[in-house]
């Protein structure tokens, strides 16, 4: 009796009812897709996004212009060297000296009050969290 019940049922439909409906697991999998890719939504968020790079290559130019070639590339080399300067593993970089070259350190924003790890309600760091002897045997080699 049950083997001619569901062989003259109906396929049951990709989406059932809304009332015994289950998540969608490959949301949690794949998350979400955007047709526009990383696309800015609003023509003023591209604005804003595009602000900081556009007036940096504008004091670069202004650099070249009045100091000569070498003045932008100078302060990129000295960028690219203050960006590498990190504290050992387990301890907050603050990259101070950036902030100094790069003026941001006049001002105090949003970020650097309320985007704080220990107001987050899940860590931000990523992969294993080692300490720092773990982190120096692998750098130099020391694994026994």
């Amino acid at each position: 009796m049950l083997h001619g019940l569901n062989s003259s049922s109906l396929p049951m439909a990709y989406k059932p009812e809304a009332s015994v409906e289950m998540p969608d697991r490959r949301m949690m999998m794949a998350g979400l897709n955007r047709s526009e890719g990383g696309q800015p939504r609003h023509p003023v968020e591209k604005l804003l996004l595009d602000d900081w790079r556009r007036s940096e290559q504008q004091d670069m130019m202004a650099k070249a212009m009045i100091y000569g070639q070498h003045a932008p590339l100078r302060a990129k080399m000295e960028r690219e060297i203050l960006a590498q300067f990190q504290r050992l593993p387990g301890i907050k970089s603050s990259l101070v000296g950036l902030e100094t070259v790069l003026d941001m350190d006049d001002t105090i924003e949003f970020e650097d009050v309320m985007n704080l790890e220990e107001d987050s309600a899940m860590p931000r760091t990523v992969g294993q969290n080692l300490g720092v002897h773990d982190v120096m045997e692998q750098r130099l080699g020391m694994r026994f």
